[in-house]
């Protein structure tokens, strides 16, 4: 500081951001008002980057929902006490959600090529960590997760709206998991096939439900 300040016409001191936020409010700056685009960036003239808050919202859903299941799996590994060569599994889903975090990926700026592997990814890391939700409910069912599998267990990938079970099963089990540490309440979206279905709670009490059908719009999108 005695160097610059010898060489240069300037004052240099040691502050902190009190001092600076004083000297902001003491000057009393004129701050314009921005009413246009915060992120007026295009990389050719018809290529806007100001959609990549909401670009890809399925691809958005996914990672959030793979953090969901991330959680859940290092949950579970501790209450059920499993087997230590299962972090193989945990740490193929804690890389693939690194990778998840980059700036190309979850804003979905990426090429097409690449967020094909981005998911491709994600949803190979999320189906191998279910083989610990397998194991751990196993285990809480019969106290031995190395005994045959009482039931099986499969995931719903909701963030394409497909659940293989829900939608080919006349009769099955919902297992809701909640990785938070507080209560929440919110309702729960199922894909099915078919038009009429009861739905009841462990204690076998009714629970009110209802169906909603596809939009006809979405019906008729070109598969």
């Amino acid at each position: 500081m005695k160097a610059a300040k010898d060489g240069l016409n300037i004052k240099l001191f040691y502050s902190t951001p009190d001092c600076y936020l004083k000297a902001v409010k003491d000057a009393n700056p004129t701050l314009p008002t921005k009413q246009d685009d915060f992120f007026p960036y295009a990389s050719d003239p018809t290529a806007y980057w100001t959609g990549y808050f909401t670009s890809r919202p399925t691809t958005k859903y996914f990672e959030r929902q793979g953090n969901g299941y991330l959680q859940m799996v290092k949950h579970l590994q501790v209450m059920a006490n499993l087997e230590q060569h299962n972090e193989f599994v945990l740490n193929e889903l804690k890389s693939a959600m690194g990778v998840m975090q980059h700036h190309d990926a979850i804003t979905g700026t990426e090429k097409q090529h690449v967020a094909h592997d981005y998911e491709r990814l994600l949803n190979s890391a999320i189906e191998d960590a279910t083989i610990i939700a397998r194991q751990a409910f196993n285990k809480f069912a019969q106290d031995d997760a190395s005994e045959p599998p009482l039931f099986a267990y499969e995931r719903c990938r909701l963030n394409e709206s497909s659940c293989a079970v829900s939608e080919t099963t006349n009769q099955f089990v919902v297992t809701i998991y909640n990785p938070l540490a507080w209560d929440t309440k919110e309702p729960i979206r199922i894909p099915v096939k078919f038009g009429k279905y009861e739905v009841f709670a462990p204690n076998a009490e009714k629970i009110d439900s209802q169906l909603v059908d596809i939009p006809e719009a979405v019906k008729n999108i070109p598969t």
